[in-house]
């Protein structure tokens, strides 16, 4: 489990494509001790086991292993050298819960559609299929790209969040453009509560 709370923005040094998976490694400013091998990473937003680490003069390089499912529904596909994503290592027992719980596990893809730009803030308009929308409330959680968001504003298949400096400073939100795909979680209880709002059925 993750908290949605971004610990660094790390750089793909190396995309390498194999015949069923895809090799990824990531330079992180993440310590070694947050990084064992097989560990838990999430890596924009998606769940991942770190196969191989290795420390350098700049820092950590981190290594992981995508298979065919998770290029298929996430963004980690459209990923090349020098693309700067979202690390969070997985939760600890008794470490502070500052986000929302987040699983690792997207649920679908959205896409930018509108940014406003204020004079401190940047508000970004997201939309995502309509099956999805009866997940996403105002004032709900939400996790894009891995990171902890909350939802001000919600209209049809859209979306809105809006980002203060602080998460604009610890996170690549800034660099987003309209039309680029970001990967979505939606609210573990809202999807939950669905389920258990609907007649049983065993499939």
């Amino acid at each position: 489990m993750f908290t949605g709370i971004i610990k660094d923005v790390g750089t793909i040094v190396s995309v390498n494509r194999l015949e069923d998976i895809e090799q990824i490694k990531v330079r992180t400013k993440l310590a070694l001790n947050e990084l064992p091998l097989g560990a838990s990473i999430a890596i924009d937003g998606v769940c991942l086991t770190q196969t191989a680490v290795e420390s350098q003069s700049d820092g950590v390089v981190a290594q992981f292993d995508i298979g065919p499912e998770t290029m298929k529904c996430t963004t980690l596909c459209q990923l090349d050298t020098g693309r700067r994503v979202h690390l969070e290592p997985a939760l600890k027992y008794g470490d502070a819960l500052d986000g929302h719980m987040v699983s690792g596990h997207v649920d679908t893809l959205g896409h930018v559609v509108e940014r406003l730009e204020q004079d401190e803030t940047l508000t970004l308009y997201f939309e995502v299929p309509e099956d999805y929308m009866r997940f996403i409330a105002i004032k709900g959680s939400i996790a894009i790209n891995g990171t902890s968001l909350t939802i001000n504003e919600v209209m049809g298949t859209r979306f809105q969040v809006t980002l203060i400096p602080h998460t604009l400073q610890e996170t690549h939100f800034g660099t987003l453009q309209v039309g680029q795909a970001v990967n979505i979680e939606v609210d573990t209880i809202a999807r939950y509560l669905d389920r258990l709002s609907k007649p049983y059925q065993n499939r």
